[in-house]
C-alpha cells in the first residue's frame, strides 16, 4: 500500500490540485489544527507561485463543524495574498464557517470569496471565471516543476 496515499486519506485537509481547471481542491474534515492549516498553505503557495495564471481554490467545507484557534491568521493564505490567487469559492459551509472566512477575507482586504450551496453551483462559478480570464487574453498556466507537480493529482 502507498503510504502516501494513506496519509493523504487521515489528513483533515487534504489538498488536490486540478490542473487543467486552474483549481486547487481543498476537502476538509474535523478535527482540523492550526498546523494541518500551515501544511496546506506551503503547498497551495507551492502551486500559486508556479502559476502564470489566476489559480482558483474550492473548499469543500461541508465536513467542518468546528474552526481552530488562529484560524484568523489565515488572511496569510496565498489563497487570499498570492498575485496568482483568482478566488475563493467554498460550498457546503454552515454559519460559523461563512462567518470566519468572511472575517479572514476582510482582514486579507479582500472580496474574493463567494459561497454556493453545492459543490456543482460552485465548479460553475470557478468555470465562468476561467473562461472570462481566457476571454481577457491571460496567459498559459506555466507547468510546475516536476518537484512540484509530482505531489498533486488530479480529481476527476
Amino acid at each position: 500500500m502507498n503510504i502516501d496515499l494513506l496519509w493523504g486519506a487521515l489528513m483533515p485537509i487534504h489538498l488536490d490540485f486540478v490542473e487543467p481547471a486552474r483549481t486547487i481542491y481543498l476537502t476538509t474534515s474535523d478535527p482540523i489544527t492550526l498546523a494541518d492549516m500551515e501544511r496546506a498553505a506551503e503547498e497551495s503557495f507551492a502551486i500559486h507561485s508556479a502559476a502564470a495564471q489566476p489559480i482558483y481554490t474550492l473548499l469543500d467545507a461541508s465536513q467542518i463543524r468546528a474552526i481552530p484557534q488562529g484560524a484568523l491568521r489565515g488572511h496569510a493564505r496565498p489563497e487570499f495574498n498570492h498575485p496568482m490567487a483568482g478566488g475563493v469559492v467554498v460550498f457546503g459551509a454552515n454559519l460559523l464557517v461563512r462567518t470566519i472566512t468572511s472575517v479572514v477575507a476582510k482582514l486579507a482586504q479582500k472580496e474574493s470569496i463567494r459561497y454556493f450551496g453545492t459543490a456543482e453551483e460552485a465548479w460553475a462559478y470557478i468555470q465562468a471565471k476561467i473562461a472570462a480570464d481566457d476571454r481577457v487574453g491571460a496567459p498559459e498556466l506555466h507547468q510546475p516543476p516536476p518537484q512540484v507537480k509530482k505531489n498533486y493529482h488530479a480529481v476527476p
